[in-house]
């Protein structure tokens, strides 16, 4: 995963606000691969959990404003996202997946999310075909 810094182009959007949190998701990401203590992979989830909620309040709030014609399937992601988010969470207190499966976990469906379902949204921003 790339450092924030050293985002791929992939990764953004055009928008400033948006490109912004896509930074400090992947870089929070690329972080929580290299936390070993349950505690501190809690902690950032929890940091990370919040960042993400916030992104999608706001990308929710571009989508709606610029009319974006498949917001509501996008929408319907970041429900799922958030709720496999929660799961995650809860599985740290408890038996489950493992660690590095939590992390690993955690990481394809955001990273999924951005590639899939933001670069959509992107390509709509910037007046290319969806």
């Amino acid at each position: 995963m790339e450092a924030a810094n050293e985002i791929s182009d992939e990764y953004l959007l055009g928008d400033e606000l948006i490109d912004g949190q896509h930074r400090k998701m992947l870089t929070m990401l690329a972080t929580m691969q290299h936390l070993e203590s349950p505690s501190e992979i809690r902690g950032m989830m929890m940091k990370l959990y919040i960042l993400v909620r916030e992104h999608f309040f706001d990308e929710e709030a571009l989508m709606a404003d610029r009319g974006y014609p498949q917001r509501e399937e996008h929408v319907q992601e970041h429900a799922r996202v958030l709720a496999e988010m929660d799961r995650y969470s809860k599985m740290l207190f408890g038996a489950g997946l493992s660690l590095v499966e939590i992390k690993e976990k955690l990481k394809v469906d955001v990273v999924e999310h951005l590639l899939e379902q933001d670069m959509r949204l992107g390509a709509f921003l910037q007046g290319r075909d969806v």
